[in-house]
């Protein structure tokens, strides 16, 4: 019962501040000059938190997003994960993390998931070039799993289910 009351408050707050972030985000965005990187501008309000400025991880509680299989492999599970989070533990660069990443889905649209995305394809070495996200596939995956926040978030076991 208390991991239930844990959990409602840490989506509550992670709501909260999502809205906060989407607010500062539509309001940066009318200022941004032309040739800006919008998806690092996202990137930095709403991952950095977590994954760290520069997506390396932080404090060995959240796990590097640099040099990793889940940001330079199948396209849909990167997007599954930032719109609906991840739960239990999640292997990164051979090391286990167990820390809960909350979903983005009500929060990000789909043109800034594409953003936050492309951007971290763009920094990461280790990323295939050659797989461009495009905000159609985004569009694409939130309607297929519309009904996901039923559920909660991902498994690292449901997500290497798809891969399959």
């Amino acid at each position: 019962m208390m991991n239930k009351k844990i959990y409602i408050i840490i989506v509550l707050i992670s709501l909260l501040y999502g809205y906060i972030i989407k607010y500062n985000m539509t309001h940066q965005n009318s200022i941004i000059a032309a040739n800006s990187d919008l998806g690092q501008m996202y990137y930095k309000h709403v991952c950095s938190r977590c994954h760290g400025i520069n997506g390396r991880g932080q404090n060995n509680t959240y796990p590097p997003l640099m040099q990793s299989k889940w940001v330079s492999g199948d396209n849909g599970i990167l997007i599954r994960i930032v719109m609906d989070g991840v739960t239990g533990v999640i292997e990164v660069n051979e090391k286990k993390y167990d820390s809960e990443m909350s979903g983005w889905r009500k929060i990000l649209d789909d043109r800034q998931i594409t953003e936050i995305l492309k951007y971290l394809r763009k920094e990461d070495q280790s990323a295939h070039s050659d797989q461009v996200i495009e905000q159609s596939e985004v569009r694409t995956i939130r309607e297929q799993t519309k009904n996901r926040n039923l559920v909660g978030p991902w498994t690292a076991a449901e997500l290497n289910a798809i891969r399959k």
